[in-house]
């Protein structure tokens, strides 16, 4: 058996374990998988770990040499998570992933679109507001009912004066998020804001004639700059 290498892979494993507690403990973990997901993810790597420290307790291995390829290819991908920082899907991912006018991606803690406007209006999310847009869009459905929405702005090339406010769904984690979004009308907006800017706005929906026909746009009363918020996902 060649214990150097097997000595090799353990620590990989380790440093794994560590990082992967590390976005735990640090409530970053939320930017890779669902939070459902979270508690389980961090009870399994703290498993993992003291299953190491067992048998590293145990361990008599002696040096030896040698890498093998699933060796380097662990070292590439912990290299790259602890070199790179942590951060959320942002606009470069939403072009390679297809958003129209409203999206209905759902989830399973979504409301049935029938019970969306039991309430408030303005309590709807983005994935919410996406969702009615992509059932319907006739102009009396959203009479007298404000949005409040927020989420980062995405260029969808519609013209100069409307813009996309997006996130991401995540059903299991990053890999398989899908982008959700909401048309907004905001002037010359790239006078004043930029891809990946995070946004808030209120105001109501309006029939519009945009570069790709009449539909349903917010446009805003109020648009304030925020940041990124801890959650940054439509979930």
């Amino acid at each position: 058996m060649d214990f150097k290498r097997l000595d090799i892979q353990s620590t990989l494993l380790y440093v794994a374990t560590a990082y992967v507690l590390y976005l735990g403990f640090n409530d970053q973990l939320r930017l890779y998988i669902h939070p459902r997901y979270i508690g389980f993810t961090v009870a399994l790597s703290l498993a993992a770990l003291v299953v190491l420290l067992s048998n590293a307790a145990r361990s008599h291995a002696h040096a030896h040499s040698g890498f093998d390829k699933a060796t380097i290819f662990l070292v590439i991908i912990l290299g790259s998570a602890v070199i790179f920082p942590s951060q959320s899907l942002t606009s470069a991912t939403v072009s390679q992933r297809s958003v129209g006018s409203g999206s209905a991606v759902t989830t399973p803690t979504d409301a049935p679109l029938q019970s969306l406007f039991a309430g408030s209006s303005k309590g709807l999310k983005i994935n919410d507001w996406s969702r009615l847009l992509s059932s319907t869009q006739d102009p009396a459905y959203y009479v007298n009912k404000p949005a409040s929405i927020s989420g980062f702005v995405y260029d969808a090339n519609i013209d100069s004066d409307t813009v996309w406010l997006a996130r991401f769904v995540l059903t299991c984690c990053a890999v398989d998020a899908q982008p959700v979004g909401v048309p907004v009308r905001i002037e010359n907006w790239q006078n004043n804001y930029s891809e990946d800017q995070w946004l808030e706005v209120e105001g109501q929906f309006e029939h519009i004639q945009t570069t790709d026909g009449l539909q349903m746009v917010l446009v805003p009363e109020s648009v304030q700059q925020i940041e990124e918020p801890s959650d940054p996902y439509a979930n």
